[in-house]
């Protein structure tokens, strides 16, 4: 899946965090200051990471009110555990695999599989075309059927444009299972593809150079 689809799905502007002191703020020194216990740390890894984990859980679980209650349960548990991360350089992906932890007990608590339908009014977007519009929502309402862990790994990678290892590291597994598991998951999307001509032709031509 290129770049090309994701950019229909999320604008890059989604992507982009606050402009704030804190977003300049070296992640490995962040890190250190979460662990001495510094004065503003906290607030500081919640204006660095808040943007993109409530992203995140919108994008997996839809509109729904258990968001707030999510993130706060992700930023809970960073300040809780970050004594643990060996790496501090490594704190976004600290972070992001704690939200992945959160949002794969949330999918297999809630018992269904519902994708964020992404509105205009949620996600403007630069292309007002009715047709494409029509298959990103069937493309989301395909993605539903997918299973919590391939859900995520799908999201993570073409959604979220993680690097592979980042995803590996997300979802705590090794690199290798984690291509098998998207490879899975994409194999997936583009075989029901197949039975709806627009979604077809929609992932064709986000699949070109």
């Amino acid at each position: 899946m290129s770049r090309a689809w994701s950019q229909r799905a999320e604008p890059q502007t989604v992507h982009t965090l606050p402009r704030t002191p804190y977003a300049e703020l070296d992640a490995a020194s962040l890190s250190r200051k979460l662990k001495a216990a510094a004065p503003q740390a906290a607030a500081e890894l919640w204006e660095r990471y808040s943007v993109r984990v409530r992203a995140l859980i919108r994008r997996t679980l839809g509109a729904c009110d258990e968001v707030d209650d999510l993130v706060q349960d992700v930023f809970v548990a960073a300040f809780k555990d970050v004594h643990r991360l060996r790496d501090d350089h490594a704190l976004q992906g600290f972070v992001l695999g704690i939200a992945t932890h959160v949002l794969r007990s949330a999918l297999r608590q809630r018992g269904r599989r519902k994708m964020v339908e992404l509105s205009e009014a949620d996600h403007p977007t630069t292309s007002p075309n009715p047709e494409a519009q029509r298959a990103l929502r069937r493309l989301q309402a395909l993605l539903e059927t997918l299973s919590p862990d391939l859900r995520l790994v799908f999201v993570l990678r073409h959604v979220e444009q993680l690097e592979l290892t980042q995803v590996a590291e997300a979802m705590k597994w090794s690199l290798a299972t984690t291509k098998r598991r998207l490879a899975r998951a994409r194999g997936l999307v583009f075989e029901r593809a197949q039975r709806d001509a627009l979604l077809c032709a929609f992932l064709a031509e986000g699949d070109e150079p």
